[in-house]
């Protein structure tokens, strides 16, 4: 599959706005189905059964910057654990803010492909990184303004995203008053309140997002 869909037809791109095209289909490292489709002219990463990402419409990123606007201009460095195309990159880029991105993604394909997408522009302020979130989190150093996760196989986020080490090194990778985010899908009622309990004990001062099956979990550090 060719990586760079930069370059692409005028008619391809009006036709869009009419019907989904798929531009191309490949296997992941860890994601066996790949799709790469061009609706309503924005590039959107799909599984078989779910949507990575959404150009600068991906929902759950929209809703969770929304809500931390004006948290934005202070932003000097974020991260993103689960990249899809960076979609959440690109929002933040286009609401006028340049922190610097860390981008940690386990897929090598679907952070190449992430990579070779971004505008111009965009990619001296990425630092892409093709590695485990965990292993990242637990050898990393720097500490950031906002932490983004958006980790999925399919339509599940592994059990270890939600545990309380998991978050405690988030945690810990956070400036005073650093905002931590979460987009988690609902498989489970049962399991989301265990999943909601276990992750307010870590961050108190946090506010959750409905939004159908997903649920965005907002949480602020204080200032000290």
């Amino acid at each position: 599959m060719d990586e760079n869909f930069k370059q692409i037809p005028l008619y391809k791109k009006l036709f869009s706005y009419i019907y989904p095209l798929r531009l191309g289909v490949t296997d992941g490292e860890y994601n066996p189905h790949l799709e790469i489709l061009l609706y309503r002219n924005r590039l959107q990463l799909a599984t078989r059964d779910a949507l990575y990402s959404d150009g600068d419409q991906y929902s759950p990123a929209l809703k969770i910057l929304r809500h931390v606007a004006a948290d934005l201009p202070r932003m000097q460095h974020m991260l993103m654990l689960g990249v899809g195309l960076g979609s959440f990159a690109q929002i933040v880029y286009k609401m006028g803010f340049r922190p610097k991105f860390t981008l940690v993604e386990i897929d090598k394909t679907v952070l190449s492909l992430a990579v070779t997408n971004f505008k111009d522009d965009i990619l001296p302020l990425v630092r892409p990184v093709n590695m485990d979130a965990q292993f990242f989190l637990h050898n990393d150093q720097q500490e950031y303004d906002l932490i983004f996760i958006d980790i999925f196989f399919g339509r599940e986020v592994p059990l270890f995203v939600v545990k309380s080490d998991f978050l405690l090194a988030c945690r810990n990778r956070l400036k005073p008053k650093g905002i931590l985010a979460l987009n988690y899908i609902i498989n489970s009622e049962r399991e989301w309140n265990i999943v909601q309990n276990n992750m307010s004990i870590i961050f108190p001062k946090c506010t959750i997002i409905e939004s159908d099956i997903n649920r965005l979990f907002i949480a602020e550090l204080p200032n000290n």
